[in-house]
């Protein structure tokens, strides 16, 4: 088991991966994204780093968030790499459109309330 890290790095992983993940994605439609291979595997890749870094919170760390759904995000890692072959597009453009921007202002609001 990798070691323990603070919340903040973790919440800061976490922004940067769904910067990247939006980044890459921007001004794309569905059609766009499902005839970009490449941009379908980093986009996966980096929602995957988002479910690793949330499966590896502390419990203490994960409770002191409770607007974050650490495990359902962890879930969607599991499923990402251990089910690869029932990965939805639907599904992870779903994500990418309305659950990845509602974490990052979530993330956004606990950091700045932080710094």
């Amino acid at each position: 088991m990798p070691k323990e890290r603070n919340v903040f790095l973790l919440l800061q992983d976490i922004k940067q991966n769904i910067e990247k993940a939006l980044r890459y994605t921007k001004d794309l439609s569905f059609d766009d994204f499902l005839a970009q291979e490449i941009i379908q595997d980093a986009t996966l890749r980096v929602i995957q780093v988002v479910g690793e870094a949330c499966y590896r919170a502390t419990k203490e760390q994960k409770q002191a968030y409770p607007q974050i759904e650490w495990a359902k995000i962890a879930r969607s890692r599991h499923i990402l790499v251990h089910h690869y072959e029932t990965i939805d597009f639907v599904v992870i453009w779903r994500i990418i459109q309305e659950h990845l921007p509602l974490l990052a202002k979530q993330i956004e609001e606990i950091l700045t309330r932080q710094s």
